[in-house]
């Protein structure tokens, strides 16, 4: 609990500190540059741009981080460390009757070629699934801190 705990905190204290940079950078922008309206518009624009990629980059990681750093959480950890160190010891020929996803299956065997740690099948799953969905929330979304909560 206290993981999801800081993680809301964190994420609020960085939209705070994504509003005081943008507060200031309105204040320099406008006050120390006489130019166009249409000029101050495109670098407000590429400024947001540039901001809703470092708040998706910065949330991503911190996702990734809580998420790979799981050690025994939930009902089932246990199951897919069992899963993992069975598919470590197959055989070629029984490889496509096991009972598990294909996908899954390949990822463990994969992953059991370079190490026997389940952490590992772990972090390489947070990874995968973090990037997607911080793409997927930097390309579709309006309010990157609102969807990344």
């Amino acid at each position: 609990m206290l993981t999801y705990c800081l993680n809301f905190v964190l994420i609020f204290m960085y939209g705070i500190l994504f509003l005081i940079i943008e507060k200031r950078f309105l204040r320099v922008s406008s006050s120390s540059f006489n130019v166009s309206d249409n000029y101050a518009r495109t670098i407000f624009k590429r400024f947001n741009n540039i901001k809703g990629q470092f708040i998706c980059i910065l949330i991503g990681i911190q996702l990734f981080i809580i998420s790979a750093l799981r050690v025994d959480t939930g009902f089932d950890f246990d199951d897919y460390n069992n899963i993992f160190i069975e598919i470590s010891h197959l055989r070629i020929k029984d490889f496509l009757t096991f009972p598990v996803e294909k996908g899954y299956e390949l990822l463990n065997a994969f992953i059991a070629i370079f190490t026997q740690n389940f952490q590992w099948v772990i972090v390489i799953t947070a990874f995968l699934t973090i990037v997607i969905l911080t793409v997927v929330v930097y390309r579709y979304s309006e309010n990157y801190i609102l969807s990344c909560k």
